[in-house]
Protein backbone atom coordinates (compact mmCIF):
# COMPACT_ATOMS: atom_id res chain seq x y z
CA UNK A 1 0.00 0.00 0.00
CA UNK A 2 1.24 3.25 -0.90
CA UNK A 3 0.78 5.94 2.08
CA UNK A 4 3.46 8.38 1.88
CA UNK A 5 6.38 9.19 -1.15
CA UNK A 6 8.54 7.24 1.05
CA UNK A 7 6.64 3.75 0.03
CA UNK A 8 9.45 2.26 -2.23
CA UNK A 9 9.35 -1.82 -4.46
CA UNK A 10 12.27 -3.56 -4.25
CA UNK A 11 13.46 -4.45 -7.79
CA UNK A 12 14.83 -8.01 -8.41
CA UNK A 13 18.25 -6.42 -8.03
CA UNK A 14 17.35 -5.58 -4.56
CA UNK A 15 17.44 -1.64 -5.64
CA UNK A 16 14.87 0.12 -3.72
CA UNK A 17 12.33 2.51 -6.24
CA UNK A 18 9.90 4.69 -5.14
CA UNK A 19 6.21 4.03 -6.08
CA UNK A 20 5.53 7.57 -6.54
CA UNK A 21 7.60 10.24 -8.76
CA UNK A 22 7.60 13.54 -10.97
CA UNK A 23 7.60 12.73 -14.45
CA UNK A 24 8.80 15.63 -16.89
CA UNK A 25 7.01 14.61 -20.25
CA UNK A 26 5.29 17.46 -21.91
CA UNK A 27 7.41 19.91 -19.82
CA UNK A 28 9.58 22.80 -22.01
CA UNK A 29 13.20 23.06 -20.89
CA UNK A 30 12.13 26.09 -18.65
CA UNK A 31 12.64 28.02 -15.48
CA UNK A 32 9.59 26.51 -14.61
CA UNK A 33 10.35 22.80 -15.15
CA UNK A 34 13.85 24.00 -12.85
CA UNK A 35 11.18 24.72 -10.21
CA UNK A 36 9.11 22.15 -10.55
CA UNK A 37 11.89 19.43 -9.98
CA UNK A 38 13.51 21.32 -7.45
CA UNK A 39 10.51 21.65 -5.21
CA UNK A 40 9.44 17.97 -5.86
CA UNK A 41 12.38 17.23 -4.16
CA UNK A 42 12.29 19.62 -1.48
CA UNK A 43 8.85 18.52 -0.65
CA UNK A 44 9.64 14.75 -0.76
CA UNK A 45 9.64 13.04 -3.98
CA UNK A 46 12.68 10.62 -4.69
CA UNK A 47 11.90 9.53 -8.39
CA UNK A 48 12.18 11.98 -11.13
CA UNK A 49 11.41 10.42 -14.52
CA UNK A 50 12.78 11.45 -17.69
CA UNK A 51 13.62 10.97 -21.33
CA UNK A 52 16.31 12.60 -24.28
CA UNK A 53 13.28 12.69 -26.61
CA UNK A 54 11.13 14.85 -23.85
CA UNK A 55 14.49 17.71 -25.03
CA UNK A 56 13.80 19.02 -21.55
CA UNK A 57 17.30 17.45 -19.81
CA UNK A 58 19.25 20.63 -19.02
CA UNK A 59 16.06 21.79 -16.85
CA UNK A 60 15.02 18.83 -15.35
CA UNK A 61 19.13 18.33 -14.39
CA UNK A 62 19.52 21.76 -12.67
CA UNK A 63 16.29 20.83 -10.72
CA UNK A 64 17.68 18.13 -9.36
CA UNK A 65 21.09 19.81 -8.62
CA UNK A 66 19.04 22.70 -6.93
CA UNK A 67 16.27 20.12 -5.32
CA UNK A 68 19.38 18.35 -3.96
CA UNK A 69 20.61 20.98 -2.86
CA UNK A 70 17.55 22.63 -1.00
CA UNK A 71 16.18 18.88 0.10
CA UNK A 72 19.73 18.24 1.85
CA UNK A 73 20.23 15.24 0.64
CA UNK A 74 22.51 13.41 -1.41
CA UNK A 75 22.26 12.70 -5.06
CA UNK A 76 22.10 8.96 -4.40
CA UNK A 77 18.90 9.00 -2.69
CA UNK A 78 17.09 10.15 -5.54
CA UNK A 79 16.15 7.14 -8.15
CA UNK A 80 16.55 9.01 -11.70
CA UNK A 81 15.22 7.22 -14.65
CA UNK A 82 15.55 7.98 -18.66
CA UNK A 83 13.59 6.09 -21.52
CA UNK A 84 16.30 5.07 -24.26
CA UNK A 85 14.31 6.42 -28.24
CA UNK A 86 14.99 3.38 -30.19
CA UNK A 87 12.76 4.28 -33.42
CA UNK A 88 15.77 5.23 -35.53
CA UNK A 89 17.30 8.61 -35.31
CA UNK A 90 15.46 12.31 -35.00
CA UNK A 91 15.85 14.75 -37.39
Amino acid sequence: MINNLKNTVTLNNGVKMPWLGLGVFRVEDSPKLVDAVKNAIKNGYRSIDGAAIYDNEVSMGKGIAEGIKAAGISREDLFITSKVFNEGCRD
